[in-house]
């Protein structure tokens, strides 16, 4: 599958759903954000926003998992609600950058 730009939005728009309308507190919202956009790699972000993209991406999964649980849930529960909300309000910020960007049109 090549970089898609409607792709990428589509996951960060999930994400942002999950931040502004998802039930629990930061830390659960964060959570199920960060598991919206795990489908997404790399190789399928546009290359204008991949370092935006790894950048996030790793906030997300910078700590070791313990067992039974994941990076994400391991990262998520060492972070304070600030850094939470930070980091929520950097997804947003990201998604708002993406759904303002138009899909280059291909040449036939």
């Amino acid at each position: 599958m090549r970089p898609s730009l409607f792709y990428t939005w589509e996951k960060l728009g999930q994400a942002t759903h999950a931040l502004v309308s998802g039930e629990g507190d930061i830390k659960t919202r964060l959570e199920a954000a960060a598991i919206s956009l795990s489908p997404l790699s790399e190789s399928l972000v546009p290359e204008q926003f991949r370092e935006e993209y790894n950048a996030i991406w790793a906030e997300l999964t910078n700590r070791e998992a313990l067992e039974g649980e994941g990076t994400i849930k391991a990262t998520i529960r060492e972070l304070t609600p600030h850094e939470c909300s930070k980091l929520a309000t950097r997804i947003f910020n990201f998604y708002v950058t993406v759904a303002q960007t138009e899909e280059p049109q291909e040449s036939i």
